[in-house]
């Protein structure tokens, strides 16, 4: 097949991204990259992973001076595997995932070949053997209108938080907020044009002949259901592929960057506001096209 491209979004937790490195390294054959993003770590962890794969040709660590947030740190690594390593297809992985079939690559081709999918998305199967449920469909305009409208209200957002984040771990809440209304009861067939789970996207060379990667307008949420709606609007296709497994170890999360609650509730008000925005702008804009 094509040269592939793992693009690997690391923040703060090193062992996380060594462990998903490793399983790339002993599940991957020829003909492919591994691209590791540090988004912006403040514990010189990028630096770490730099020495660490130096004398790696196939591995490349990047670093961010900033954390750009989910589709900004991905395009980062999208970016340099088509400009620079030439890469036809690119997976892009949380560091909380691991590969666990040898044959991901053949996988990726023989749907290709088949459906021209311009995203792939595979089975992902958590740390208790469990399978991660499957993407909602995504609603209707009007939905997300009252979420935005709700969303900037301040005294609605205090009442949803307090309770919500005051006594956890902000990017663990972070995680469970992104996952909010966008699973439902897991369906082991093989599905086209549905929204693929972000911590395993793979884009094919139907997607680079239209688009370059994810919108760069959202920190963080809604990726998902955004990219489905621009996939749409470019008469591009999605594939679930439940054949395609890998693994993801939800749960494990970095420590809160915001030491005041009134700054996380901010930070989370607003990401998700610009997130929702974002989707809005792009159905409406699907509709009138």
């Amino acid at each position: 097949m094509g040269k592939l491209a793992y693009v690997v979004l690391h923040y703060i937790t090193i062992e996380l991204t060594k462990n998903c490195v490793d399983s790339i390294l002993k599940k991957s054959r020829d003909n492919y990259y591994i691209v590791i993003v540090d988004n912006g770590s403040t514990n010189g962890t990028g630096e770490k992973l730099q020495e660490l794969y130096k004398d790696n040709n196939e591995i490349i660590v990047i670093l961010s001076n900033e954390n750009l947030g989910f589709a900004k740190g991905n395009n980062l690594g999208i970016e340099y595997a088509k400009d620079i390593l030439k890469a036809e297809f690119v997976c892009c992985l949380n560091n909380d995932t691991l590969l666990i079939q040898n044959n991901f690559h053949e996988l990726i081709k023989k749907e290709f070949n088949k459906s021209n999918a311009a995203i792939i998305g595979p089975e992902i199967i958590l740390n208790d053997g469990s399978v991660q449920k499957f993407p909602e469909k995504l609603r209707g305009i009007e939905h997300y209108r009252k979420e935005l409208a709700k969303l900037k209200k301040e005294d609605s957002m205090k009442d949803v938080l307090k309770n919500k984040i005051m006594n956890m771990n902000f990017f663990e809440k972070i995680i469970i907020l992104r996952k909010k209304h966008l699973y439902r009861d897991y369906n082991n067939q093989r599905k086209e044009n549905v929204i693929v789970h972000g911590c395993c996207i793979i884009f094919t060379p139907a997607f680079f002949e239209k688009m370059k990667g994810l919108d760069p307008r959202t920190f963080m949420y809604r990726e998902e259901a955004i990219l489905f709606v621009q996939l749409k609007k470019n008469r591009l296709k999605s594939v679930y592929l439940p054949s395609i497994k890998i693994r993801h170890l939800e749960g494990v999360s970095t420590n809160a960057v915001y030491k005041k609650s009134d700054e996380k509730i901010k930070f989370v008000r607003n990401t998700k506001a610009k997130s929702v925005d974002v989707l809005i702008s792009e159905m409406e804009e699907s509709i009138t096209n």
